[in-house]
């Protein structure tokens, strides 16, 4: 996480006249602090969770018609679409596993708060004056790369549960053979068949 702390003075005020920090007053002390805007920020943010949701879609996608053609290929060979499923299954929980901390962030109220702290003021400051588009911009942050690489997980795992369901349903969904004793009911199913 990058630290925010100014020593250029010319700096922080750039920043207000810009609108990334909010100048404020404290009554008690009468000095003057700042605080970043996320009003302003959030544009950011949004621009760059768009960004990642679409290239980790993508890339997700590419690897279910993988997954999905090795299926067919094996229609006939279900233990080896099971192996299948359960290794590509266990690689995406291992690796889920190990950012839990990160998806508990994103899942808090507080993510726009932590997402800030990947990016300094000076960053954020020349994401609103780029040239550029936001692709390339955020490209160069290793918080995008791994945050591609963790919706990608999460999209997959979302796909390998239903396909595990559908390959291992549970004892609830499994059907269970309705026997018919009464014969006039076994004349009627025959005729509405």
């Amino acid at each position: 996480m990058k630290k925010h702390s100014f020593s250029d003075q010319d700096l922080e005020q750039q920043y207000v006249k810009d609108g990334i920090l909010l100048e404020r007053k404290d009554l008690v002390t009468k000095s003057f602090f700042y605080v970043p805007n996320l009003n302003k920020i959030r544009i950011m943010l949004r621009e760059f969770e768009f960004l990642v949701d679409g290239a980790s879609r993508g890339r997700a996608i590419n690897e279910i018609s993988n997954i999905e053609i090795y299926l067919h290929k094996n229609e006939d060979k279900p233990e080896l679409q099971k192996i299948h499923l359960a290794e590509n299954y266990s690689n995406s929980s291992i690796y889920l596993e190990s950012k839990s901390d990160i998806i508990s962030d994103m899942n808090s109220e507080n993510w726009d708060h932590i997402l800030i702290q990947y990016f300094s003021f000076n960053e954020i400051h020349n994401y609103f004056n780029k040239t550029e588009g936001a692709s390339p911009f955020f490209r160069r942050f290793n918080i995008f790369k791994e945050m591609i690489e963790l919706n990608f997980h999460i999209k997959l795992m979302v796909y390998l549960q239903d396909q595990i369901e559908i390959y291992n349903p549970s004892r609830e969904d499994r059907v269970i053979p309705y026997t018919i004793h009464s014969l006039e009911m076994i004349i009627l199913v025959l005729k509405r068949l």
